[in-house]
């Protein structure tokens, strides 16, 4: 016979799998990296924050998780920081930053150097994304107060608009850069390229696409030159079917010791490659690689009310 069980009964494991499943599902390995589906993650949290507060069992767990990656506006930026229990508690949650600054001007150059002395607050952080849309304004004073001798050594995973570049030196220990497009011209490829050349992770990357193998066409294999560490890589070009074969050996060929591979997936579209075959050959790229890491594929799908989602993902 079946005997009641209360929540607070459940092992601590499977506590924490339960949380799992309300995590955002932002991952810094998405190519795409702009302003997505806030609602839906705002209200993940709140079930993680409502579940905190019903006893200590469970705000031991669900506490932490709730706020491991934290959206800040202007607003509330301030606001978090002045509430000294939220900064003593809190604070060491955070492993991640996702920042809007859409709304942002010139006449907020305090709250952004206010922002990089907020950062330093955090002991834990350890991923910060600026989404897609800071002004040409904004970018110049953001570069500007970044470059006022300040490094941040915690933060390994950085996901920004291209033109950002100029804050790349900031973060020496970088291992994933991440954006919403990084075309074979990319400001912020060409940065690091001389500033991070130890990355491991690119994601967002659109290499232009074209008829066949070219000579002038050196994207691909100039990303595996300039970064000879990279393990991870997430793709947003559309894969026609035209020029998959050329794209795919090129991506063999190049990127020989991958073990994260990533795509994303446009429903709909009869000249792309479908679903299965583009599935068949990205497992084909990493069972081709040298890497003894495990390797995963993961196959992107995106809509705009609920933001990108994991359509397909499996360990090759």
């Amino acid at each position: 016979m079946a005997t009641k069980c209360a929540l607070t009964d459940l092992p601590t494991e499977l506590l924490v799998e339960i949380a799992s499943y309300h995590e955002s599902s932002f991952t810094f390995l998405s190519p795409l990296t702009r302003e997505e589906h806030i609602g839906e993650r705002r209200v993940q949290r709140e079930v993680l924050r409502s579940l905190s507060q019903t006893c200590l069992s469970l705000r031991q767990i669900f506490l932490p998780k709730s706020w491991e990656h934290l959206e800040v506006s202007k607003p509330n930026l301030q606001e978090a920081c002045a509430d000294s229990a939220l900064t003593s508690v809190i604070f060491p949650f955070i492993k991640s930053i996702h920042l809007s600054m859409r709304s942002w001007t010139r006449s907020d150059m305090k709250a952004i150097f206010f922002l990089l002395e907020f950062i330093r607050t955090l002991p834990n952080l350890t991923g910060l994304q600026i989404y897609y849309g800071v002004s040409f304004d904004v970018v110049s004073i953001l570069s500007y107060a970044f470059a006022g001798n300040t490094s941040f050594p915690a933060i390994v995973a950085l996901a920004v608009q291209d033109n950002l570049d100029g804050i790349l030196g900031c973060f020496p220990n970088l291992k994933t850069l991440s954006g919403a497009s990084f075309s074979e011209n990319s400001p912020l490829l060409r940065a690091a390229k001389t500033r991070t050349p130890y990355l491991e992770a690119i994601a967002g990357l659109r290499p232009r696409r074209y008829q066949a193998i070219s000579e002038r066409d050196r994207s691909l294999e100039d990303i595996g030159r300039d970064f000879p560490s990279l393990k991870a890589l997430s793709i947003s070009t559309r894969v026609h079917l035209e020029t998959a074969d050329d794209f795919f050996v090129r991506l063999k060929r190049v990127f020989g010791h991958l073990s994260d591979l990533g795509f994303v997936f446009y429903p709909d579209r009869t000249e792309l490659l479908p679903l299965e075959e583009l599935a068949a050959r990205g497992r084909d790229v990493l069972r081709n690689s040298s890497s003894s890491d495990p390797k995963i594929l993961r196959i992107w799908s995106y809509d705009s009310s609920v933001g990108p989602q994991i359509l397909h993902m499996e360990k090759v």
